[in-house]
């Protein structure tokens, strides 16, 4: 199996899920990407749904957010 630290295992399939998290090797060990000795990634899992929904929420609170603020800045241009 090919061993890749986690930012060259990101970059490689381009792809940043704040969903996932990786288990990383207890050892350093070289990345076959980088070719530097660091912790590399040994399996990624899924984190447990009570997170996933936190996060979730999260982000839709950033996003309410954002939308309050620019719909109060749209009202007001009008005004």
């Amino acid at each position: 199996m090919a061993e890749f630290c986690e930012d060259c295992w990101k970059e490689i399939n381009q792809y940043n899920d704040i969903m996932c998290k990786y288990s990383l090797s207890k050892e350093c060990e070289i990345c076959e990407g980088c070719g530097e000795y660091k912790r590399v990634v040994v399996v990624k899992r899924r984190l447990k749904f009570s997170r996933r929904i936190k996060v979730s929420f999260e982000l839709f609170k950033q996003h309410y957010y954002v939308f309050r603020i620019r719909l109060r800045n749209l009202c007001s241009k009008n005004d």
